[in-house]
């Protein structure tokens, strides 16, 4: 005979029946147990000290001494001190009668033949019990939720620990900072396939609704079409420079409709370029429109297990997106845009259901008609420029060393290499890690030494 385990003792106690029907009760994939599961029977058993039954003309019908009141309730009323039940099965299930629910024998005998099942002797329940464990499988007495027991899925992924594949998603950074490129990057590589700057990604088809500068983006697909030798070949990414707008049921209608095709050939993700021309007669800066806009999307994905991104413009801090705070709240994930000349800073800003990834470092590229995108090192910080140079370098005079680094400076303009220079300067010297010495009519930068001394000036 099976036992049960603490857990599922624990479990049981917490789920109660409430002598309602079907409330809380265990579904087995046995049918014997589809009503009356394990535990039930083995209290029965447990109040039968030998073999008992009912005698009928042509048959004995076996019977166990108590009730489900008495056994499973822990009733202590006098009444069903002489109560018995009977356990009939049929070609379903099986079901328990209790003496106590009939005026007398007699009715409780037609009530067992109508059933058109045969009682189950005391001997053969161990035998129906054994081998079957406790299912975990409840019938639910709250439809439209999750039953208590379901079990925990770990996250799918569209592209591997950055957008999960049931999920609502932005793309924000403000205007200029090539967000549309790297969505359109993104889009191409889950309608191939292709890793997504080293991650795997879930294939399938793209839909990239993008009313803000539509025409352009056909010739940025193609550009990475020809990068990644993807030129001549039919990929599924369908673009759609149409406006399109939330506030409007027609154009609601009209998303949802793309949905109801083939499981093979629905749609894996969902682009708005940008989020502003799509809201229609919706303010970003209201809760409540942004709210409907996610209620919506939240829908759709949960329903056909799709990914949705918007790109979104930051506001004029350059913190966060644009309008309403509704809008982070609604998300699964926000990845943030940064631009300093060609080079691209992706920063993840919330992962909701696991942790962040780690900053993405790019470099855009004129090829093809278009811009192109490539993943780099993470670049070297000013002050880091300047250690190199300084431990590098045979002449450590300030004029030298300033040379070199405005050489490999990424500032835009002279006084922001100048500034930048500065800034580095003070920042080894305020943290000890070089002294500034004067020497020979000019200055030097000298380099500390593992054991704190610096070498003498040349």
């Amino acid at each position: 005979m099976s036992k049960s385990t603490p857990a599922d003792l624990r479990r049981n106690s917490l789920y109660p029946y409430y002598g309602t029907e079907d409330f809380g009760m265990l579904h087995h994939e046995n049918k014997f147990f589809r009503y009356l599961h394990p535990q039930q029977a083995i209290k029965l058993l447990d109040e039968q000290s030998e073999d008992l039954f009912i005698e009928e003309q042509y048959r004995k019908i076996p019977i166990l001494r108590g009730c489900t009141d008495r056994i499973l309730y822990g009733s202590k009323n006098t009444a069903h001190t002489d109560c018995y039940s009977v356990i009939v099965q049929n070609e379903e299930y099986w079901m328990l009668y209790d003496s106590c629910q009939y005026e007398d024998q007699a009715e409780l005998l037609s009530e067992i033949n109508d059933s058109e099942g045969w009682p189950v002797w005391r001997q053969d329940i161990p035998k129906i019990i054994e081998g079957v464990g406790l299912s975990s499988v409840y019938f639910n007495p709250f439809p439209g939720f999750d039953n208590p027991d379901k079990k925990c899925t770990p996250n799918e992924w569209l592209v591997q620990n950055m957008f999960p594949a049931r999920s609502l998603n932005a793309i924000v950074g403000v205007s200029d900072s090539f967000k549309s490129f790297l969505a359109v990057h993104l889009a191409c590589c889950i309608a191939t396939g292709t890793k997504f700057f080293g991650r795997d990604v879930l294939q399938g088809p793209i839909l990239f609704l993008a009313p803000e500068g539509g025409a352009g983006i056909p010739k940025r697909r193609d550009a990475w079409k020809i990068e990644h030798g993807w030129q001549d070949c039919y990929i599924p990414f369908f673009t759609r420079s149409a406006s399109f707008s939330f506030s409007s049921d027609e154009d609601l209608q009209f998303l949802r409709g793309k949905f109801d095709v083939s499981s093979k050939f629905a749609p894996k993700a969902v682009f708005f370029d940008t989020l502003g021309q799509s809201l229609g007669g919706y303010d970003e800066n209201s809760a409540k429109d942004v709210n409907k806009v996610a209620r919506y999307l939240n829908d759709l994905k949960s329903e056909f297990n799709c990914a949705f991104f918007w790109v979104d413009h930051a506001g004029y801090e350059a913190k966060r997106s644009r309008g309403s705070s509704a809008k982070f709240g609604a998300l699964d994930t926000e990845y943030f845009v940064t631009r300093d000349g060609d080079a691209l800073k992706v920063t993840n800003t919330k992962m909701k259901d696991d942790r962040k990834c780690s900053v993405l470092y790019l470099q855009s590229e004129q090829k093809h008609g278009s811009l192109i995108l490539k993943q780099i090192d993470k670049p070297q910080t000013h002050t880091e420029t300047l250690l190199k140079i300084i431990k590098e370098a045979e002449n450590n005079s300030v004029k030298s060393l300033r040379k070199k680094f405005y050489e490999v400076c990424t500032a835009d303009t002279p006084q922001s290499r100048q500034k930048a220079f500065k800034r580095a300067c003070d920042t080894l010297i305020e943290d000890g890690t070089v002294l500034k010495q004067q020497a020979e009519g000019c200055a030097k930068l000298i380099l500390r030494t593992e054991n704190g001394h610096t070498p003498p000036p040349l």
